[in-house]
């Protein structure tokens, strides 16, 4: 197993969290936003996503975002941390949040902090992604959290999913220069049938065969079973 690129996981759902947290009046956030975002990416953290929590911070109270609309009875942030982290990342927390706050051209801050599982009581890790909605008048932070076991789970998933896309893009001119014979014949080499069968299946003969096995090779410029197989799955020929 790869070990999981966390840079990866961060990248895409930070900016997930800035286009989806972006107020429309401020131009400046929306552009940033608009040019971070990686659409097609982002569809494939929507599992991850699932395990998100959501909090908003207004001035010195914080609470907790439930179906767009937040839980009453906010606390304050100190007794948030206090409460919910263990001591060193109760400071680095509320440090983080004086960050933003002091500075509203600061548009994130990223960190993993441990947060303590309502229901089982145990401290869990969890990438805690910091939104700065804060302007001239109001102190407004969002903050995102998802837990760390959550995303070693979809790691995996998402960097192939990735490199499949990245490797369609380098490949497509290849396969749309393969004819429909030649898909067909990718199919059944792709499976491991041999130049009988694949003559038997597509009602040609042996040299024929032979032919399209040879221009197909070509064109795909390997002939390792492995690499023809990945060709074959990725453009959904088999």
């Amino acid at each position: 197993m790869n070990k999981p690129t966390f840079a990866k996981i961060e990248k895409l759902l930070k900016n997930d969290c800035l286009r989806r947290n972006t107020p429309e009046p401020q131009t400046i956030k929306n552009s940033l936003a608009q040019k971070l975002i990686i659409p097609d990416e982002v569809s494939y953290i929507k599992d991850i996503k699932s395990f998100e929590t959501i909090y908003e911070i207004n001035g010195n109270t914080i609470a907790k975002q439930e179906t767009l609309q937040l839980e009453e009875n906010p606390i304050n942030v100190s007794s948030f941390a206090s409460q919910f982290l263990l001591s060193t990342d109760s400071e680095l927390f509320k440090a983080q949040i004086e960050i933003l706050k002091s500075n509203i051209s600061v548009l994130t801050e990223t960190n993993y902090l441990k947060l303590k599982n309502t229901q089982s009581k145990i401290y869990e890790w969890h990438l805690i992604i910091f939104i700065n909605l804060s302007d001239s008048r109001t102190d407004k932070i969002r903050i995102h959290t998802f837990p760390v076991d959550k995303i070693l789970i979809w790691s995996n998933y998402i960097d192939e999913t990735i490199q499949n896309r990245k490797y369609f893009n380098d490949n497509k001119k290849v396969f749309l220069n393969l004819t429909e014979r030649e898909r067909e014949v990718l199919k059944l080499i792709a499976l491991g049938e041999k130049n009988q069968s694949i003559a038997s299946l597509c009602e040609m003969s042996i040299e024929t065969v032979k032919s399209h096995r040879k221009k197909i090779l070509k064109k795909l410029n390997t002939n390792n079973p492995y690499q023809i197989m990945k060709f074959a799955e990725i453009f959904e020929v088999i």
